[in-house]
Parts: structure tokens; sequence; C-alpha cells
């Protein structure tokens, strides 16, 4: 039996783009420090805010980024940037070949899209520790609740971290499976299976 990659090879499929492989530019990083030039040395982009949007050069080419700005409920505005193909109003655009695209016109992708089950949850709960230890002052102890963070919080990220390991453990045992099935693999895996069936 074939795997799905030698299916998709079949179909002569072209997998999409990754936003991580195109320069990216957020409308609410930039307003929040109130920048009012666009400079971007590695990709020739040069630019100046001007009442409705970015004015300047991208590889000396002359382009124009339109900004346009929402009220929000308690004060203040938020601004996002239009996409220079279909006009919608995105927080981030991403530059290929001079224009200044969203991601659905340049039919990108995330990389948590091509991860497998175990690797998409081993990812999820790496970003939950992270945080963790970014709220506990750089310390690498999760075990440790942070400065003030309440204790039925700290409760529900842990649990959460746990699950996802079991979760992870189980995707494993799914995909591993059907290839080794004796007992030293059982023996391996079957605590995490059970486990994972009661979380």
């Amino acid at each position: 039996m074939g795997s799905w990659h030698m299916y998709w090879q079949r179909k002569n499929h072209i997998p999409k783009k990754l936003c991580s492989q195109l320069p990216c530019y957020d409308s609410f990083a930039i307003f929040k420090e109130n920048l009012l030039f666009l400079n971007d040395h590695c990709n020739r982009v040069y630019a100046r805010l001007e009442n409705d949007g970015f004015r300047g050069s991208c590889a000396g080419w002359p382009f124009f980024l339109s900004v346009s700005k929402q009220p929000c409920h308690f004060g203040g505005f938020r601004y996002f940037f239009h996409c220079t193909n279909c006009g919608t109003r995105m927080r981030k655009v991403y530059l290929y070949r001079g224009h200044f695209e969203c991601r659905k016109c340049l039919n990108l992708g995330y990389t948590s899209q091509r991860l497998k089950p175990s690797d998409r949850f081993l990812e999820t709960m790496h970003k939950l520790r992270g945080s963790l230890i970014y709220k506990n002052g750089g310390f690498e102890n999760t075990d440790k609740r942070p400065r003030g963070m309440w204790s039925r919080t700290y409760k529900r990220i842990t649990s959460r971290m746990d699950k996802l390991y079991w979760k992870s453990s189980m995707a494993l045992y799914l995909r591993y499976s059907d290839i080794r099935n004796d007992e030293a693999f059982q023996d391996i895996f079957e605590p995490a299976r059970q486990r994972a069936q009661r979380v």
C-alpha cells in the first residue's frame, strides 16, 4: 500500500508555499511602534506613511499600500493593510514580486498544516510550556506557578499540556501500530494508549 506522498506525486500536486517563506508585514506591530517610515533593507522596501497609506518604492518600483483604521470598543484605533490584489482588509500582507498581497491571494499555508498529528500536539505543548517559562522570568522550571497567575489558570494550562502529551503518544501509537505490533512495541505504547483514552 502506497503513502499519501506517492498519491499526491501521481496527481502532480504542487504543495502550497508557506507563510514563513515570504517577507511578512504586520500592521499591528508597525503602528504599535508608531513608525512613520517602512524601511526593509533586505527586500529594498522604502516607504513613508501618508494620510491613507504607505507610499514608496520596492526594488526601485513605486508602490502604494493602503491603510485603514477601525475604532475599538473601548477607545483607540486598530490599523489594517489592504491587499493590493483583492482589496481585502488584512492585518498581515506578504511581499511577492513587488506586490503586497494577502495569504489567500498567494495561496499560502501554515507550517502547522504540514505537521503530522503527533508533531502538531507536541508543537502546541511546547508553545504552552514556552509561555509558562516566559511568565516565570525565563526559568526552565514549569512546575512552579508564575508569580501573579491564578492557581486555576495554572492548573488549566498544565492539564492541557498533559493531555497534549498523551494525545501525541496516542497518535504515534496509531502511526506505527501497522508497521510494528510485537510485544515490545505494545509494552512501550500500552500505557500511553490507556492514558490517552482516559483524558
